[in-house]
């Protein structure tokens, strides 16, 4: 069944060469373009095939579905076969700060550790004759979806900060022209020791910017607030606050973890939680976003593993469960990291583990109790790694109107306001945005004329600082003048709206 597409109004508006403005344009919708891709290949021996698919589709009217064999190659380098797409005239990406597509595994590898995944960019600086690679993942799997649990379609997010240059390919300027873009690519690598296959499902390629929805943490001064987990003693594992390497506010929280060889077989792991002094709303957010900066890397990347975690609390539970975004996908494989980047996890990407007992099964983001992070070991081999986090904050991918800037658009607002509702007046529902500058109990409340109250949109919510919308449904209530009033601690704003039936 066709899957309603959550990011397609989402999009962020492309200008090609030489065209008008297209609005709310996904970049490739992979349709029917099969015969579009010029396929390179290490070896003949190497089977790899592109087809349409029309009958399992994420947007549109079709999906591209692709078929890769590779064999065991003799070089230490492996083997690998690239796809690419060229535009007919370069495509301007204007304020676009990510890109995204769907993703669906059809047939996955037999040995997961075997094939690795990249995309790419290519763009033309100007002036120049030629083009640059710019690369998600250098081949040592910065992030690979093959790994991934997931037996539907599942999102990709990928910022345009975390796009390298390959270190064998030849710079021209040094910098991702993301005005001038004129490929898309994406590749299947295998290494040297043996031969895998995976046949999968590629759609709805879209360039979209970041939307901050609420700060979750920033950070600046909280060492000694996270409880720690260690599967073993000898483990060597601290935290502690960083006043000098910030990306916003006024710290960082620097770890230093070092892992043991373990002698059972699942390995060994070290876990970190920091909960929540009251539950969180993460207000209709669709992923949650951190930055990392990796300080001193581990000797074998492919040792180490991290996962990262939301605890939710179901109403009418005691306890709380688990959401964990998989252990496969591990930031530390990636090279080339030598600045902060972006970690993006979409909800829908996170899984209750198995070895967890669910409560209700269905992640509820609007009652979070925790964010834990966790660096697990392979039980072969003892490593170590120290890195930087800052500003975990939930988003979207829908488009906003500011431009993109070198440093984060933090969004945050810095004023408390509460704007008209829109419209105004109106029949039965309205929208009512609001800006919060602290985190804390918050309510949002409507009285009628004679100061009765007549509906309570929220009440004593714990609402963290960002900007926020609601729509109200008055369908109950009859013609009339009403005022809806925000409260926050000492804090009151009111304001008035007309229900015209």
């Amino acid at each position: 069944m066709k899957k309603q597409n959550l990011f397609l109004g989402a999009a962020v508006t492309l200008l090609l060469a030489g065209a008008s403005l297209l609005a709310q344009t996904p970049v490739l919708n992979f349709d029917s373009n099969e015969g579009q891709w010029n396929l390179s290949k290490a070896e003949d021996v190497n089977a790899n095939t592109i087809a349409d698919n029309f009958t399992d589709v994420y947007e549109g009217n079709g999906s591209m579905e692709v078929s890769v064999a590779l064999r065991h190659y003799a070089f230490s380098w492996g083997t690998w076969t690239d796809f690419r797409h060229d535009f007919s005239a370069p495509v301007d990406f204007k304020d676009a700060d990510e890109f995204r597509f769907w993703v669906k595994i059809l047939d996955r590898p037999t040995q997961s550790r075997t094939l690795q995944f990249t995309c790419d960019f290519f763009d033309q600086p100007e002036g120049a004759p030629g083009s640059e690679l710019w690369r998600y993942s250098n081949g040592s799997g910065d992030r690979d979806i093959f790994y991934n649990t997931n037996s539907d379609w599942f999102e990709v997010v990928i910022p345009f900060s975390r796009l390298r240059l390959p270190s064998w390919f030849s710079p021209i300027n040094g910098q991702f022209d993301k005005n001038a873009v004129t490929s898309f690519a994406f590749g299947v690598h295998g290494d040297s020791t043996a031969a895998d296959s995976v046949r999968f499902l590629i759609d709805n390629l879209q360039v979209t910017k970041s939307n901050r929805r609420a700060s979750i943490l920033n950070f600046d001064s909280n060492e000694g607030q996270w409880v720690l987990s260690k599967a073993e003693d000898i483990n060597a594992t601290t935290i502690r606050d960083n006043f000098t390497d910030v990306v916003e506010g006024n710290g960082s929280m620097e770890v230093s973890v070092a892992l043991r060889h373990y002698a059972f077989a699942w390995g060994t792991w070290t876990d970190f939680r920091y909960d929540f002094p009251a539950p969180v709303d993460l207000n209709g957010a669709t992923e949650f976003r951190i930055w990392m900066k990796i300080l001193t890397p581990p000797t074998q990347p492919k040792a180490l593993q991290f996962t990262a975690d939301l605890f939710d609390q179901p109403a009418g539970a005691s306890g709380s469960e688990l959401w964990r975004w998989p252990a496969q996908y591990s930031v530390f494989f990636g090279d080339n990291q030598s600045g902060w980047v972006e970690i993006v996890v979409p909800f829908k990407d996170m899984s209750i583990p198995v070895w967890f007992s669910p409560i209700n099964g269905t992640f509820d983001p609007d009652a979070v109790v925790t964010f834990a992070f966790g660096v697990h070991g392979d039980s072969t081999a003892a490593d170590s790694l120290v890195f930087l986090f800052d500003d975990l904050y939930a988003s979207n991918g829908t488009p906003v109107s500011t431009g993109v800037n070198d440093r984060p658009n933090l969004n945050v607002p810095s004023v408390f306001s509460l704007s008209q509702n829109y419209p105004n007046p109106f029949n039965p529902s309205t929208k009512i945005e609001f800006a919060l500058v602290e985190n804390g109990l918050t309510s949002l409340r409507i009285y009628d004329l004679t100061g009765k109250r007549v509906q309570t949109v929220f009440e004593n919510a714990n609402k963290l600082r960002g900007n926020y919308s609601f729509d109200v449904d008055m369908s109950r209530h009859p013609t009339g003048v009403y005022f809806y009033v925000l409260e926050q601690g000492s804090v009151k704003l009111t304001r008035k709206m007309t229900l015209m039936k």
